[in-house]
């Protein structure tokens, strides 16, 4: 079971984000409480992950995660660099699954241990790709909704590197 569960973080509107000059920082500061969470329900075990901290470190990989998806490509390795998501994942698509085979080195919950006992994940390839799609949507659309307040050369830089069939 793969899930992508988006909890509603606070967004602080009409913040100035125009020092910003990477889509790290600016997620970190669009998001400006650590403890807003959204989860990965990875094999029926909660994973959670900080929106300001490990999602501005990590939206860049489940951009190329989905761009993947969407290639004639047919195996991936992606290695999270966040502090508390550190995580290997090796992806394959098979026929119409993706599968994963992991490797867990910190997580904000403390049970990589868990994770590592439960490593391989095997999901529909619709499904997989539906839940990365759902956690990037929300992501560009914030960014769309503040649009006015980053800089610009940023901006575009963001939409122009948006997956061509992710459709907001």
């Amino acid at each position: 079971m793969f899930e992508i569960v988006l909890n509603k973080p606070f967004v602080k509107e009409n913040k100035s984000l125009e020092e910003y000059e990477s889509i790290g920082e600016l997620i970190e500061n669009i998001f400006p409480f650590s403890e807003d969470c959204f989860c990965i329900n990875w094999n029926n075990i909660a994973v959670s992950l900080s929106y300001k901290y490990d999602l501005s470190i990590i939206f860049e990989d489940f951009v190329y995660i989905f761009k993947f998806l969407e290639s004639s490509e047919n195996k991936l390795k992606i290695i999270f660099p966040s502090n508390t998501f550190d995580v290997i994942w090796d992806i394959q698509k098979v026929e119409n699954s993706v599968i994963i085979f992991s490797i867990w080195n910190t997580v904000l919950n403390h049970n990589e241990k868990e994770l590592n006992e439960n490593s391989f994940l095997k999901v529909n390839f619709d499904r997989f790709k539906a839940e990365l799609s759902e956690l990037l949507k929300f992501i560009y659309k914030i960014i769309i909704d503040n649009k006015n307040n980053i800089n610009n050369y940023l901006l575009s830089d963001i939409l122009e590197d948006r997956p061509n069939n992710l459709i907001l």
